[in-house]
C-alpha cells in the first residue's frame, strides 16, 4: 500500500507534468506572465527549467520598464523570488517604481493603504473604486522579514522552535533591523553594510535555536539561544 507521503509525490510530479504540457511555452522558457512564472519558482514546480524561467521573468520585467504585471498572488513572492536568485536589485528597482503600476504610484496618488489593484485610472472612471483597504496586496513586507533581514520558521520544527536565518543583502539597502516576536519570545536579525564588511547582529530567544547562513555562499552556523554577531568581507 502506498504511503501517504509517496501518494502526494506522485500527485506532485502528475501536476508539474501536466503544467509543463499545457502552459509551458518551451521556446520562450516561460509559463506565459510574470504571475505564472514567479509562483513555478517560489513553489520550485520545474527545476529542471528554472534557469529560463527566471531569465523570462527578468526579460519581462525589464522590458516593461521595471514594472510588475502581478496581482495579489505573484505579488506575494515576486520580490522574494528576485531577491534569492540574484536579482535583488530589481526587486529593489521595483519597489522605487513611482510610476503606474506601482507601490510608489498609488502613494502619488494619495494611497495611505494598500489597493485592491494598481490604480487603473481608466477602470476606476467607468466602474468606480474597487477596495481601498486590502492588505493582500502586501507582499513586501514578508520579503523584509523572510528575504532582506532572513528569519524563516523551519518547516521540520514549527512554531520557531528551531529558526533559519539567511539574509540577502542587495545593493542600495545599507542595513536591515528587523525583530519577530514568536511563542518563544523575541528572534532579531540586524545587518549593516560598513565600506566592504557585512556586520551581523543575532538574537536567538531562549527555548529556541537556530542555523544561521551569511550571504555569498557562507557555511550553515549552529547557534543556540543568545546574542551573536557574525561578519564577512562582501
Amino acid at each position: 500500500m502506498r504511503s501517504a507521503v509517496q501518494m502526494y509525490r506522485d500527485w506532485q510530479g502528475h501536476i508539474a507534468a501536466a503544467l509543463k504540457n499545457r502552459f509551458f511555452n518551451v521556446a520562450a522558457g516561460s509559463l506565459g506572465s510574470q504571475g505564472a512564472n514567479t509562483l513555478a519558482l517560489a513553489f520550485n514546480v520545474l527545476p529542471e527549467e528554472d534557469a529560463r524561467i527566471l531569465t523570462a521573468l527578468v526579460e519581462d520585467i525589464r522590458a516593461r520598464g521595471n514594472h510588475m504585471n502581478v496581482g495579489v498572488m505573484g505579488v506575494r513572492f515576486i520580490l522574494e523570488v528576485l531577491t534569492r536568485r540574484g536579482e535583488g536589485d530589481l526587486a529593489l528597482a521595483l519597489m522605487h517604481q513611482d510610476t503606474y503600476p506601482g507601490f510608489g504610484h498609488l502613494i502619488q496618488r494619495g494611497a495611505t493603504t494598500l489597493w485592491e489593484c494598481w490604480g487603473e485610472v481608466e477602470h476606476d472612471r467607468k466602474h468606480g473604486a474597487r477596495s481601498l483597504n486590502h492588505p493582500f496586496m502586501g507582499g513586501y513586507d514578508n520579503w523584509y522579514f523572510n528575504t532582506l533581514a532572513g528569519i524563516r520558521p523551519d518547516p521540520a520544527n514549527p512554531g520557531f522552535k528551531h529558526i533559519i536565518l539567511e539574509p540577502h543583502p542587495i545593493k542600495g539597502v545599507a542595513w536591515v533591523s528587523c525583530w519577530h516576536d514568536c511563542r518563544q519570545g523575541r528572534i532579531e536579525s540586524n545587518w549593516r553594510i560598513e565600506k566592504d564588511d557585512f556586520i551581523w547582529e543575532i538574537v536567538i530567544t531562549a527555548g529556541t535555536t537556530a542555523t544561521a547562513t551569511l550571504p555569498c555562499g557562507g557555511a550553515p552556523v549552529a547557534l543556540a539561544a543568545g546574542q551573536h554577531k557574525l561578519s564577512l568581507k562582501l
